[in-house]
């Protein structure tokens, strides 16, 4: 291609571009520019919908008047803005402004030539468009529709100046009244970002006002109620926004004073006052209020609802009597009321309007417990710092806890600092400073924050629900001024701080405003039958409500298991303050004294056995579950931190004079002299009071150069079930050991009373023999007599494995695999004179053992006898460590002078007599 060519093809080219941007200057439209032009009534305007900010309508209505609307668009919300301003429903603006854009050009349908049937001459509506960047409106004009049941409008557009048919439905819209485009929307709902901040419903004869207090969240203020469901209010906000001006004739324009008195929309007059507060996100941003008046009914535009109802009446009263037509015409009024219409009026218009009572007649709950919220109390838990609590029944009347220091706004959870233990002090009268039980007052805290009632049948706010929840039994809250387990004061925020947040000043933490506690608790009687403490509770200035509060309660956050607050409460000063014991490690401990019941037993530990040094040698059993048991011990409820040696002794019957004491030496490594820790526990507690069946307990600590701890002054209870793990068994349990030697001979003796009440005495003789040389050796009856008499004893069928299985529990070598050896749970004494009561002389005719087993090897070199006596039912509360109700007394060859225990259900058969061996 030479110069001239390219030449030639560049200036074609400019020329195809200088011709483009002449078009354009011109606006000639392109081909998808006619074709839209033809297709749509606006032509090109059909994608303009979201560029149109002002609408005109200018009508002729049937009376011959003239009617001029006008729209305006406001930051992106249509606008009333003639005849009047008024609020205006955006979307349906909206739509009338997609109807007109999007009406297409039907150019099938036939258009009549003569212009009178046109009407366009005189056109019935003008609709004139503006759009942002155009400079000039569009009009569409819409003259006469044609009869028939599908009628069309004849129109003419700016874009089409040729008149043509649509169909009426496309543009039913531009004849609409007025108030079909006014806002149907009375109070305002609450947006996203929107804060609801308060609700009110004031009803001819109920008012229920419910508010987001910056301090206690959503309160009921009327009626005064205590705390509310924040779902509830939202419920009711939204009821509110749901009320709606009625479709048709819903607006009463240019009312007067005098005519909104008359209509009952003056505040002191209206049957309904409707408030709603709601504000933004941002705490500085101001909060609006919405008030709707909802005056009289519409009597005439109620007319059909009232036609209805006399027409019933009248047919009821002529069925019956007048009262029971009145209660017809009553009831079907209220089932009728979505058809009754009362006068409105928002207080922000200067206009009324007509809503359906249906929005209305529901707004006010007929239990108002559903909006209450079954918390006990509501707080910021982090913020929690000072808790009062007044004893009037205790020797310290009042504890005063106060929180050393709050957590930093910008600390977040799982930071070291927001994990630091909570730290509380406790302060009274006579003591200051002193370190609360760790995380007692922050359990206590936390739970309290997540418990809940169970039902609202738990608020007992007056007489009725008092009486319907005690039924027939006598009211009894314990709740009387002075006889109150305890007053509980709670603040937040309420110590005063200096800049790093400590509290301010030297000593006791001082308080912003002593007389303001966040929530005053009066704690009144456990109910154990119904399992609930009864509480007055306070929140702010509201009355007092009362409240059946679970205790125990159970799944409550931030407590492992059941929530026993009350009694956490009334342990008062001595369950707050810090109570922890000394302790050891096992490891370090060699040594340790037992004694129980005037019986001391040393025991100490060779390699990883552990056994009885004095009065005698034996095996010992049972220690590291002993030692487990003390190194875990808690004063879990202190009974006094001051007790002296005298008390501890002669009030507690501790120390010498205690039933159980066990002394524990630990030698830590790097110590020469060993730490002693003296654990005393008394018998169990039978005066009568709340620590009847519990146990005194005491620990002294002594170090061999530190001082001693405060903790030594401790008296403190154990529940039963903490004894019984110490009430063991110390020596090892087991009677008999294993021998090699086959048992030979066998001698049962049993003394027994028969159904006349005589004595009876049983004598059953076993040898092991064979029948004829050379044959098996085999257990056979050698005589059977009862009070010296013998028995036929092909009668008496052997059970040899029953025997043997005896045998074996005795220690004989027997056919019998995994028989284990017969054990004690208890020796009662390990030597001394045996007491005649326990019958367990076989020389005491008069009252003889019950049960004698003597059991002889070859040639009656080895034997064992088996003695067991009386039955012995303990007392569990003296012998908490037993597992069985009932015990026979035993004795046995191997520990002659030792007595000890047998378990009634085990020995029963066999001390009733031999049947037991005999084959079923």
């Amino acid at each position: 291609m030479n110069l001239r060519t390219t030449w030639i093809l560049f200036g074609l080219f400019c020329l195809v571009v200088a011709l483009f941007l002449l078009l354009q200057w011109w606006n000639v439209p392109t081909t998808e520019q006619r074709v839209q032009r033809e297709r749509w009534l606006l032509g090109a305007w059909r994608d303009k919908s979201s560029d149109i900010n002002r609408l005109i309508l200018e009508r002729t209505t049937d009376s011959g008047s003239k009617e001029t609307l006008e729209f305006a668009k406001k930051e992106g919300k249509w606008r009333i803005v003639k005849p009047a301003e008024y609020k205006t429903d955006h979307n349906r603006v909206d739509s009338l402004v997609f109807d007109i854009t999007g009406t297409e050009a039907d150019h099938t349908i036939p258009v009549p030539r003569d212009p009178e049937t046109l009407g366009l001459d005189q056109p019935r509506v003008v609709v004139t468009l503006y759009a942002e960047k155009e400079k000039e409106p569009v009009q569409v004009r819409i003259g006469k529709e044609s009869p028939g049941e599908s009628p069309v409008l004849y129109v003419n557009s700016t874009f089409h100046t040729r008149p043509l048919a649509v169909s009426k439905s496309r543009l039913q819209r531009v004849f609409a009244k007025l108030e079909t485009f006014r806002a149907k929307d009375l109070l305002p709902g609450v947006s996203f970002g929107e804060r609801l901040m308060a609700v009110s419903v004031q009803a001819p004869n109920r008012k229920v006002e419910l508010k987001n207090d910056a301090t206690y969240g959503w309160l009921l203020l009327s009626p005064p109620l205590g705390y509310a469901l924040e779902s509830k209010a939202k419920d009711l906000a939204d009821a509110l926004a749901r009320i709606k001006v009625v479709e048709e004739n819903g607006y009463l324009d240019d009312v007067t004073e005098e005519k909104l008195a008359q209509l009952g929309l003056k505040a002191d007059r209206a049957n309904y006052i409707l408030t709603l507060e709601k504000k933004g996100s941002d705490e500085k941003a101001e909060t609006t209020r919405h008030q709707l008046l909802v005056g009289d009914i519409d009597y005439a535009a109620s007319a059909a609802v009232f036609h209805r109802c006399a027409a019933l009446f009248l047919a009821d009263l002529g069925c019956g009597n007048v009262l029971g037509g009145l209660g017809a015409w009553r009831a079907r009024e209220h089932e009728q009321a979505e058809d009754l219409r009362y006068y409105a009026k928002l207080d922000t218009e200067s206009y009324a309007v007509r809503i359906s009572g249906k929005e209305i007649r529901d707004l006010v709950p007929a239990k108002l417990e559903e909006y209450r919220d079954r918390h006990i109390v509501r707080y910021d838990v982090k913020k929690v710092d000072a808790i009062n609590l007044d004893y009037p029944g205790q020797p310290v009347k009042q504890v005063r806890l106060r929180r050393w220091q709050l957590p930093k706004e910008e600390q977040k959870p799982g930071d070291k600092a927001s994990t630091t233990p909570v730290e509380w002090f406790l302060y009274t009268d006579k003591r200051s400073k002193l370190a609360t039980h760790p995380q007692v007052v922050a359990q206590l805290v936390e739970g309290l924050n997540n418990l809940e009632l169970r039902d609202t049948t738990a608020f007992l706010d007056d007489g009725a629900k008092q009486r319907a929840w005690f039924g027939e039994d006598p009211i009894d809250l314990g709740l009387d001024a002075g006889k109150e387990v305890c007053i509980m004061r709670i603040w937040t925020e309420g110590v005063v701080r200096d800049k790093e947040g400590k509290p301010e000043g030297e000593g006791e933490p001082k308080l912003r405003d002593e007389t303001k506690p966040l929530i005053t608790l009066r704690v009144g009687k456990h109910d154990e039958k119904r399992r609930v403490t009864y509480v007055e509770r306070k929140v702010g200035d509201q009355p007092p409500q009362i409240l059946a509060v679970p205790d125990p309660a159970e799944n409550v956050s931030g407590v492992i298991g059941a929530f026993n607050w009350g009694e956490r409460l009334a342990g008062g000063y001595y369950y707050f303050r810090e109570r922890s014991l000394k302790s050891f490690v096992s490891d370090y401990v060699n040594r340790l004294e037992f004694s129980r019941s005037g019986t001391t037993l040393l025991i100490e530990k060779e390699g990883n056995t552990w056994r009885i040094r004095k009065p005698f040698e034996a095996p010992a059993a049972n220690i590291e579950a002993l030692l487990n048991v003390l190194k875990t011990m808690q004063a879990d409820k202190l009974v006094t931190d001051e007790a002296s040696d005298q008390e501890v002794a002669n009030t507690y019957q501790l120390g010498d004079k205690a039933w159980l004491r066990i002394r524990v030496w630990e030698k830590p490594k790097d110590q020469t002299t060993p730490n002693e820790l003296v654990y005393s526990i008394s018998r169990v507690i039978e005066k009568e009071g709340p620590e009847r069946g519990q146990y005194y307990a005491h620990l002294q600590y002594k170090p061999p150069t530190a001082d001693v701890p405060e903790a030594n002054k401790f008296v403190f209870l154990l529940k039963r079930e903490v004894v019984r793990e110490l009430d063991i068994e110390p020596r090892g349990g087991r009677i008999f050991e294993s021998t090699n030697s086959e048992a030979q001979e066998v001698y049962g003796r049993w003394n027994r009373v028969t159904k006349d009440n005589k004595p009876e005495q049983v004598v059953l003789h076993l040898v092991r023999r064979a029948e004829k040389e050379g044959e098996p050796k085999r257990w056979q009856i050698a005589s059977y007599t009862v009070n010296g008499q013998e028995q036929k004893k092909e009668d008496f069928k052997l059970d040899v494995a029953k025997l043997e299985s005896l045998l074996a529990s005795l220690g004989w070598k027997t056919a019998t695999g995994n028989t284990a050896l017969l054990s004690t749970e208890r020796f009662l004494q390990y030597s001394g004179k045996i007491p005649s009561e326990y019958r367990l002389d076989s020389q005491d005719s008069k009252s003889p053992p019950l049960f004698i087993i003597e059991v002889y090897g070859p040639d009656k070199k080895v034997s064992n006898q088996l003695i067991l006596g009386s039955v012995w039912e303990p007392r569990v509360e003296e012998y908490p460590g037993l597992k069985e109700k009932r015990y026979y007394y035993a004795r046995a060859s191997t520990l002659p002078e030792a007595i000890f225990l047998l378990p009634e259900g085990t020995w029963s058969s066999r001390v009733q007599g031999p049947d037991f061996l005999r084959l079923p």
